[in-house]
């Protein structure tokens, strides 16, 4: 099978793992590179265009099937274009449901499959707004490039976070991974740094893994959709819907094998989650790492299970079983809300 990965996001791990696992299981493989960038649709008329070169390009390799990894674009011309020719089209929403309003809930029903980022609550949602059936398709990684470094005997430092700070949206997370340990290193961009915590910012896989395996817990803030009331990305029920559905950071944290710690007031669904743990408040983290780092050796056995979850389920090589059994031509809408929501588990 040709398959086209079209466009990236700012994980470009993500794609690349796709990418490797694609190749390794015999199919043929073209990636476009970046095309796009931000939330928003081309307007302009050179934009515009750009992208249909791109398509000439893409319909030049004559694909079996087109994947979109950044939703934004195509506008519904190119869309269609791509399906006209014949070419299956698969979206992947991984900003859901922050984004619906201003991008997926306008061009989510022209694809043939939409990859959800989200437990039932997102896959119900579309379903009440009466949209194409999807399926819930998590960020994955590839484990061989994010191996395995856990070693708290070694580590020289106590507990990370890695994300970013900036803007109005991220820039509480600062005071709760600060309060959360007096021993706390942060990577990411960051408006400011009071408290003398950051240390910089990680760049690709393999620092990741370098930097990751020097500490002993890695601290996860989930971003929850409450946050996001009067900016351009409200909507009436987002809040109701939670908090970012399995974030890209827990599965690098687990796969190098640090334990993770998420904070977070609206509790997420553990059946998805490799084993970690959780606390309610910064004050909540701070009791609880503290006994954690007393038993190392219980850690260890948190860690190794987190890590044979990511294994199991959150690999590119199983992102394309599951892509190519929805390639066969098996109908999604045959599935059950929960089957949609856990099916990504089954390869």
């Amino acid at each position: 099978m040709k398959l086209y990965l079209f466009d990236q996001i700012l994980e470009t791990h993500v794609v690349d793992a796709l990418s490797s696992a694609l190749l390794a299981e015999g199919h043929s493989v073209t990636l476009s590179g970046p095309v796009w960038q931000g939330h928003r649709f081309p307007e302009r008329p050179e934009d515009i265009s750009m992208i249909h070169e791109k398509i000439d390009e893409m319909l030049a390799e004559q694909p079996d099937a087109m994947f979109n990894f950044r939703a934004s674009s195509l506008l519904p011309e190119h869309i269609l274009r791509i399906r006209k020719a014949g070419v299956r089209t698969i979206v992947w929403f991984p900003d859901d449901p922050v984004l619906y309003n201003l991008v997926y809930g306008k061009i989510i029903d022209l694809y043939d499959i939409p990859l959800h980022c989200g437990d039932q609550r997102v896959l119900n949602f579309y379903h009440y707004h009466g949209h194409t059936t999807g399926i819930n398709f998590p960020f994955w990684l590839d484990p061989a490039v994010f191996n395995y470094v856990y070693d708290p005997s070694a580590a020289t430092g106590n507990v990370v976070f890695f994300g970013n700070m900036h803007g109005p949206i991220r820039q509480g997370r600062y005071d709760i991974v600060c309060s959360s340990h007096t021993d706390v290193s942060i990577y990411g961009k960051v408006a400011s740094d009071p408290r003398g915590r950051v240390k910089g910012i990680i760049n690709g896989p393999a620092e990741t893994v370098k930097v990751l395996g020097t500490y002993r817990i890695g601290i996860n803030i989930a971003q929850e959709f409450s946050s996001y009331a009067n900016t351009q990305y409200d909507y009436p029920g987002l809040a109701m819907l939670g908090a970012f559905f399995l974030p890209s950071r827990v599965l690098q944290y687990a796969s190098t094998g640090l334990p993770v710690v998420t904070v977070q007031t609206m509790r997420q669904d553990d059946a998805h989650c490799p084993p970690g743990f959780h606390a309610r408040d910064a004050e909540s983290a701070g009791l609880l790492i503290k006994r954690l780092l007393e038993h190392p050796d219980y850690l260890v056995k948190i860690s190794k299970a987190a890590r044979r979850i990511v294994e199991q389920r959150f690999s590119g090589r199983q992102r394309v079983k599951l892509l190519e059994y929805l390639l066969t031509g098996q109908s999604i809408a045959d599935f059950t809300m929960h089957e949609r929501e856990m099916m990504y588990q089954w390869f």
